[in-house]
This record gives structure tokens, sequence and C-alpha cells, in this order.
């Protein structure tokens, strides 16, 4: 526990099928492989000494699987948060990137020209949600949460693109897909002092060769 400031981890959840067959998630669910077990067994053990006061989860069931991994021996609830969710990517998901380019081949097109900042509004389906509705979304959450635990040390269990949304918010080029990876069971320590987060470690983001 902090006493002047929030301390929160912000963690994206272990490997799972459909990661590994290049899929969009998003709000369709699919369960942790056996390394995204292993994984999020690894991180827990990692995390094992540090004292947790709340643990929150999206609502997909490979987020809430690896917040137990994580969890270990605490006695503690794993609070489900609506708002916490993986970006929706509305009637793609579940494809394959391979089957997006087919399918969304004028979009991507479009998108490949696009800057940093352009990418970020953009739509490849309509009923999807843009990075800036996600992070708008999340980092609502994200400080109504802290608020509500003032002073206490969080973990929070989401995805990859609610992460990025949040790392963004520190570096605008965290938006740039080419040049960031976040692994599965990536994870960001930040603080909030009542009015403003600041990041203060990362683990499992690569930056990506130039070449």
């Amino acid at each position: 526990m902090s006493d002047n400031q929030t301390i929160i981890y912000i963690v994206r959840h272990g490997q799972t099928q459909m990661n590994t067959e290049n899929r969009l998630q998003g709000r369709v669910d699919s369960p942790l492989t056996e390394l995204g077990i292993k994984q999020a067994q690894a991180l827990g053990e990692k995390f094992k000494e540090i004292g947790f006061d709340a643990i929150y989860s999206s609502p997909a069931g490979r987020a809430r699987d690896t917040a137990k991994h994580l969890k270990l021996e605490r006695a503690l609830d794993v609070m489900v948060v609506d708002d916490l969710a993986e970006r929706s990517f509305g009637s793609s998901e579940g494809i394959t990137m391979e089957e997006s380019m087919v399918l969304y081949k004028d979009k991507h097109e479009e998108y490949r020209v696009l800057n940093t900042e352009e990418r970020t509004k953009f739509k490849f389906t309509e009923d999807s949600e843009n990075d800036i509705e996600v992070a708008e979304r999340f980092l609502k959450a994200l400080k109504t949460i802290a608020e509500a635990n003032y002073g206490k040390t969080l973990l929070i269990v989401s995805h990859g693109g609610t992460l990025r949304s949040v790392l963004a918010r520190f570096d605008r080029n965290y938006y740039n897909r080419q040049m960031y990876q976040i692994n599965n069971t990536a994870w960001a320590k930040i603080s909030y002092d009542g009015d403003n987060f600041k990041l203060l470690e990362i683990d499992g983001v690569e930056k990506k060769n130039d070449n």
C-alpha cells in the first residue's frame, strides 16, 4: 500500500488459442493455451511479494483466468469491470489477420498511408471501436477504480489493446503497432496521485527493429 498515491499494475492476459491462430479476438473469447497458463503462473510468482489490496479484471474469460493464476493464495475476489474489456472489432471479430487483409483490402490500403494520429481515429468496420474510443473508455474506468482505492496497490488484468491505450497516454508512439509489440502477460506499473497518472515501469513490451 502507498500512503499518498495509488499504484496500479495493468497486465495483458496469457496466450490464447486465438492468439496462436492470429485471429482478431476483441469481445470474442478464447481459452488460455498451456503456454498461456504457464505465462500467467510465472508472472504470479514474480508478483508474489507484492501486497495487492484488490484485483480487477476484464469480463473476458481469458483475462479472468489469468487473474486467478496471478491471485495465488491471496484472499481477494477478482472484481469484473465491463469497461476493462478489449476493444470491439465488431463484425471482423474471430477472423484471421490474413482473412481481414482480403475482406477489408480497401480499408487496409487506406490505413497504410495514414500517420499515427490519423490511425487512432480509423475504423475497419463501422461497428468497431477505434483507438481513441478504447482509450477514453478504459482510462475512465481506470480513473474510477484508482479513486475508489486511493493509496492502495491494485492489479488489473486486461488486454493488449487497452494496455496500449494506457502506454500511449505517456508516448503516442505506442499506438504504432509496427514499432511496439505488446506480448502476452506484458505489464505496466503506473501511479495515480489524485490528478495524474505516471508511468513507472514496463515489462513485455518490445520495440521492433526499424528495418
